[in-house]
């Protein structure tokens, strides 16, 4: 597996544990969302109305594309807790 090559668990599912995507140049998409703090996971308190999420490899399935940025988002913003209604806009 290639340095550049995604890691099970790292962006993808459990179920997709056998299946190598190697990472290709990213692409940009445009989200909105709701999310909680580290601090307190349950009480959603920010809506984000339009985000823009640079860097998504462009050969992830569309299938896939909602938890793989939701990963994206969690790993830069280290103090949000969860996410909750992902749209891709």
């Amino acid at each position: 597996m290639g340095r550049n090559a995604l890691r099970c668990g790292a962006f993808l599912p459990q179920r997709l544990c056998n299946i190598t995507y190697v990472l290709t140049p990213g692409m940009d998409y445009r989200v909105t969302y709701e999310h909680s703090l580290a601090t307190a996971p349950d009480e959603f308190i920010v809506n984000v109305p339009s985000q823009l999420v640079s860097d998504v490899p462009s050969n992830i399935p569309k299938a896939l594309l909602p938890e793989v940025i939701e990963k994206l988002i969690l790993e830069r913003s280290p103090r949000m807790g969860r996410i909750r209604n992902l749209k891709l806009i």
